[in-house]
């Protein structure tokens, strides 16, 4: 019996799918405490995550999920966190989304005991909606477009200084 290329090469990929397909992770239900929209999540770990949400919510588990923490958020439940990114059990990020001087962004490396402010948009037609870091120190923000560009804030500092990315240095 003859095998076509084509049966031949779907078992092989089958095969080959086999560990990929048990590596899935195994996706948990787990009761946060809070009712608000979460909308970003940030893990360190298996144990350590860090969430946040609308009306000032940000959570951390160091436990895998088994019990989450409430931590106090810098303004209190007046900003909608849409980002974090978390650099360990204490130190972290988080992007408040809002026109204008709603959109900042704030780090912790106390756990969240404190916050520091570290951008404040200044351009009132600029919407943050979301950050990402590379590590602790290199990290860009991303806005809706203004006048047809993307306002790209970049840092390389750990947040302590913003700078407009250079035309020729934004993704396209």
């Amino acid at each position: 019996m003859r095998w076509p290329v084509r049966r031949i090469a779907a078992v092989f990929l089958a095969l080959l799918a086999q560990p990929l397909l048990a590596q899935q992770p195994t996706l948990l239900e787990q009761a946060s405490g809070v009712t608000a929209v979460l909308q970003a999540i940030s893990p360190v770990n298996d144990s350590i995550v860090w969430v946040t949400g609308h009306a000032g919510v940000i959570l951390r588990t160091r436990d895998g999920g088994r019990t989450w923490e409430r931590l106090t958020a810098p303004a209190g439940d007046s900003l909608q966190f849409r980002d974090v990114y978390a650099v360990s059990a204490d130190t972290a990020f988080v992007l408040s989304a809002g026109s204008g001087a709603l959109s900042r962004i704030y780090r912790t490396t106390d756990g969240g005991a404190s916050w520091q402010r570290q951008f404040v948009n200044r351009d009132s037609s600029a919407f943050y909606d979301c950050f990402d870091f590379w590590d602790g120190d290199h990290g860009l923000a991303v806005s809706d477009p203004v006048g047809g560009h993307h306002v790209l804030p970049v840092t390389a500092d750990g947040g302590a200084g913003w700078h407009s990315a250079a035309p020729t240095r934004r993704p396209a």
